[in-house]
């Protein structure tokens, strides 16, 4: 594997359990389309004290976030590193159902081991069920991963994300580069659920609020078998490096990790890789 490679495309995935893709070219000549119901989010407008509240709608469509981080062994070359990322990329235009997706290298081995991520997002739980069982994945699992890896960890759950072309299929020139940060949680067995989404709204208030650092945020409770334990996913898109730096450092995400999350959690591993334009490379 190359040092600092991060092959920037973007498709989501999780071994023997993640390998179908679409692209938002893909997406233009699919006659599938969306279909799940759609809920609503007001928030009140910031007026003067003469004038009267509004409050705008802000619509939301369901999601469903299929992460997986892989552990490649030692030796894993470039060019099966090519094959593998190359190969479930084009994964999204054999397949339907894949809304978004994004993989690449980390820029150095993690301490579990973790080498490279991959995101996918799907518009239901059916879609998913059939990635897995997509005959097209597992050929691409069975030739160009498993022989290759140690072992992945996948974690599935289900997210709104507001209700528009851009941010459900990350298209346009904000999802076009950055940073992708994929991070999973293992929850402690005896935590109030109420207090697990609290320290999760924390941080997409603070995401929302932080706007120009953070392109996207979701996160939810694992749907997978596949998980190894973790509980929970969250996954953000950063436009740059400097803006991830100046989110995870601010103060109040720090005080929201030790204060909210650090009781609660029994491991945490996130896996960061660079994306680019299509075409383009981020070695």
């Amino acid at each position: 594997m190359s040092k600092g490679s991060s092959l920037v495309l973007s498709i989501d995935c999780c071994l023997p359990a993640f390998l179908v893709l679409r692209s938002a070219q893909a997406h233009r000549r699919s006659s599938w389309h969306l279909r799940r119901p759609m809920t609503e989010v007001s928030a009140c407008s910031r007026l003067p004290d003469e004038l009267e509240y509004v409050k705008p709608t802000v619509r939301k469509r369901k999601v469903i976030e299929h992460v997986v981080i892989f552990q490649m062994k030692m030796g894993f070359t470039e060019e099966q590193e090519k094959d593998m990322l190359d190969h479930l990329y084009t994964l999204q235009y054999q397949l339907r159902g894949i809304i978004s997706i994004s993989l690449g290298s980390t820029n150095s081995r993690n301490a579990d081991g973790s080498t490279h991520g991959l995101f996918m997002r799907f518009p239901s739980r059916e879609a998913l069920e059939s990635y897995y069982e997509s005959p097209s994945r597992w050929k691409v699992a069975n030739e160009y991963i498993i022989p290759y890896y140690n072992g992945l960890i996948c974690v599935d759950y289900e997210a709104e994300v507001e209700d528009d072309i851009e941010p459900i299929f990350r298209r346009g020139e904000a999802f076009e580069q950055g940073i992708e940060s994929l991070t999973l949680l293992q929850v402690k067995a005896d935590t109030d659920p109420i207090r697990i989404q609290e320290s999760f709204d924390l941080v997409s208030a603070l995401a929302e609020e932080l706007g120009t650092l953070v392109v996207q945020h979701t996160s939810g409770t694992n749907i997978s078998s596949l998980n190894k334990g973790y509980t929970h996913g969250m996954v953000m898109r950063f436009p740059s490096e400097d803006a991830r730096d100046s989110f995870t450092q601010h103060s109040s995400y720090v005080e929201i990790m030790e204060s909210k999350f650090m009781p609660i959690t029994l491991k945490m591993s996130t896996v960061e890789y660079s994306v680019a334009p299509v075409g383009a490379t981020a070695f």
